[in-house]
């Protein structure tokens, strides 16, 4: 398959407008497989979770928050562009502490936010769908 946002360089950011729910990567399903792992992490690098929180200092807070309270039992954000910063997030912490990539645990938690993408996209791409007249004979 191929996803939209490859035809942009890495980390240049590639805008959620433009993304439909096929162009995010399917869950991660081994911590150690690689490609899985380096295609989720440049998804990740299309969005820019700085600019989209204003600081780093902002975009960590937001991060806790949200993951405390998905641990805690409540549901993701259905903004698209929260829930990329906060991938954004984590490969970037992932990056500075070493680039060890995801451990097992941390799978569940990123799938949570690729699907969660991949639902809030399908149902924009439904409601566009559903304003589009009809096409005349």
């Amino acid at each position: 398959m191929q996803y939209s946002w490859l035809a942009v360089e890495p980390d240049e950011p590639f805008p959620t407008e433009r993304l439909r729910a096929r162009d995010v990567p399917p869950p991660l399903i081994r911590s150690r497989d690689f490609d899985a792992v380096q295609l989720v992490n440049r998804f990740a690098h299309t969005s820019n979770g700085y600019d989209w929180a204003g600081s780093l200092e902002e975009l960590g807070d937001r991060y806790q928050h949200v993951h405390r309270s998905w641990v805690g039992g409540d549901i993701l954000p259905t903004d698209v562009n929260t829930l990329r910063s906060l991938l954004f997030f984590w490969f970037r912490a992932d990056r500075h502490g070493g680039g060890y990539g995801p451990k097992e645990e941390d799978l569940v938690w990123l799938t949570a936010l690729l699907d969660a993408m991949r639902r809030g996209l399908a149902a924009a791409e439904a409601a566009r769908f559903q304003q589009v007249p009809p096409r005349s004979p």
